[in-house]
Parts: structure tokens; C-alpha cells; sequence
């Protein structure tokens, strides 16, 4: 489905209306920069249907690592639409990481939590390179 057809989708499902402003080059792929009514500007992303259960959680994901400090955008809620869902992420300032992504991000959250005092001390990180030595 076009990114076009996706935002007439949004629209007439939703009644939220966006506008397509740019492909997004730096760091998300397949995601365009698309603009609302009050012309803020968003991220979309979007992936197959399948994956929407996942994509429900990176809003909440993303707003505790917000709340903890961490420079994260914020999320909109995510959108299903037939065989693809939507998720739209609030542009911010400064560069992208290329090397963050939902495994990582997974492995981020359960170390915070090893940090509170909330996690299992057994946990692996599989998608952290840098050597973890408890202390």
C-alpha cells in the first residue's frame, strides 16, 4: 500500500487527517515525515498487520524511557488499517540512531529496570555489545 493511500485510509477511518511531506532518509527506513491540520510534523512508520500487537507497546515503551531521562520521542497511538498498521512518532531535534531498534530498545528497558531494583539480576541483553559486569 502507498503512503498516499495509507494517509486516505488514516483519514477515513480515523478522521485523522495528515499531510505527506517528505521521505524520511536519515536513520528510519520506509518511514515518511507527514504533517498534521495544525501543521506538526510526525514520523510515519508503518508494518504489517501481524506486527500490530508489538507496535501497540512501543508508545508506553517509549514514554517510560522518557519519564527515566532518557532523549526518546513521543508516540502516538498506533493505528490498524486492513493488513497494515501505523504508528506515528513525534519529530524531535538532533540525529538518528541507526543502531536502535526494538531489540535493543527491549534490552534498554530491562536494564532500567535492573538499575531500580525491578529487574532479574539473571536477565541477558542480548542486543547490548558493550560488556555488563554487576557491581
Amino acid at each position: 500500500m502507498s503512503v498516499e493511500q495509507l494517509l486516505a485510509d488514516l483519514a477515513q477511518t480515523y478522521g485523522y487527517r495528515l499531510r505527506l511531506d517528505a521521505k524520511a532518509v536519515s536513520g528510519a527506513v520506509g518511514a515518511w515525515f507527514v504533517r498534521d491540520e495544525t501543521d506538526k510534523c510526525f514520523v510515519l512508520k508503518h508494518h504489517n498487520a501481524e506486527a500490530f500487537p508489538n507496535v501497540l507497546l512501543v508508545p508506553a515503551r517509549a514514554e517510560r524511557l522518557r519519564l527515566a531521562g532518557y532523549p526518546v520521542p513521543r508516540y502516538e497511538t498506533p493505528f490498524e488499517l486492513r493488513d497494515t498498521c501505523v504508528l506515528l512518532q513525534n519529530v524531535v531535534g538532533g540525529t538518528a540512531s541507526l543502531d536502535l531498534g526494538p531489540g535493543l530498545l527491549q534490552d534498554l528497558i530491562l536494564l532500567n529496570d535492573l538499575q531500580l531494583g525491578m529487574g532479574d539480576d539473571r536477565a541477558r541483553f542480548p542486543h547490548i555489545s558493550a560488556p555488563i559486569s554487576p557491581q
